[in-house]
């Protein structure tokens, strides 16, 4: 397994995590700080107790604003002014279009409930925190294309350079036990054949130190997946979900591969592809959203308080 693939996942979690990051503390703990604060001169509700140390609401939300408050306001307030620059020109984001939207993020996991527990799994985001992002991300899009003109031809030019990024694909969730040699992988297999747990045998046996501490995961992989040994995707490919492989050798030693899931995503054509399309040249062609968010703000004399201190 090449290495690098996993570095780029871990940042672009990260990455993931940061940009929600906003949503979740505005939605959650800023709310709920805010019903529960003391009336002033008061004191401050216990938040959490360990030992014979307690950990009062004033405290936690110190700490939040602390950690969270710049990036939090500064959510905020973006989403203030876009629903003023689109209550300006006329720009809507349909019930039909975020249904889109949503059922596009959706794709490809087995149904909209697991998506959604995955959202709450992974970034602590709710249905509604999801919506409402999805929803935001739509607004500002309208606004920083509002004026873009986008062509046929450029459309058609678009499609044609990027045909693969449209196809059809099917993703593998993986894990895998990487042992140094064939027999010590066939002792593994013969303990998972009497029933022994995948992940805890991987924490105890495989020698991939990115990967034993969370059961072997792999994470999802596409089937055709370059940075992944041809080997190892095609014994994958053949697996049905919950099935592991026989010892399979790989550049680093000997593996056993389990497939926990297979996502298919359709592929786009017709109406919805040159839609699509349309939107990617169209993004591609505007100011980019960083920048329209710092625009907006200041159209909007938006004024962060500092929050460095109490």
């Amino acid at each position: 397994m090449k290495k690098d693939r996993m570095l780029r996942g871990v940042v672009a979690l990260q990455a993931v995590c940061m940009i929600v990051l906003a949503v979740v503390v505005t939605n959650h703990f800023v709310p709920f700080l805010r019903a529960k604060a003391p009336a002033s001169g008061g004191g401050s509700s216990v938040a959490g107790v360990v030992g014979d140390k307690q950990i009062t609401e004033q405290e936690l939300l110190a700490e939040l604003r602390r950690k969270y408050g710049e990036s939090t306001l500064r959510s905020m307030l973006l989403r203030e002014a876009a629903k003023l620059e689109a209550a300006k020109y006329g720009i809507t984001v349909t019930p039909e279009e975020l249904a889109s939207e949503l059922n596009r993020l959706i794709e490809g996991y087995p149904s909209e409930a697991d998506y959604y527990e995955q959202m709450k799994e992974q970034l602590g985001l709710t249905r509604e925190d999801v919506q409402s992002d999805a929803e935001y991300r739509l607004l500002l899009e309208r606004i920083a294309t509002r004026e873009v003109q986008v062509s046929d031809a450029q459309v058609d030019t678009y499609i044609d350079e990027h045909a693969t990024e449209f196809e059809g694909k099917t993703e593998l969730k993986l894990r895998w036990i990487l042992t140094q040699s064939y027999s010590e992988a066939n002792e593994v297999r013969g303990k998972l054949e009497d029933g022994e747990d995948f992940s805890a045998l991987a924490a105890e046996y495989s020698i991939d130190a990115f990967t034993a501490g969370s059961g072997g995961d792999l994470g999802l992989i596409e089937e055709d997946d370059p940075f992944v040994e041809a080997a190892m995707l095609d014994t994958a490919r053949s697996l049905s979900v919950g099935e592991t492989t026989e010892p399979v050798e790989t550049e680093g030693g000997y593996a056993l591969i389990r497939l926990d899931e297979r996502r298919v995503h359709d592929g786009l054509i017709g109406d919805a592809l040159r839609t699509e399309a349309r939107r990617r040249v169209a993004l591609e062609l505007a100011r980019p959203l960083q920048e329209v968010e710092d625009k907006l703000l200041r159209d909007y004399n938006a004024q962060p308080k500092d929050l460095s201190s109490p």
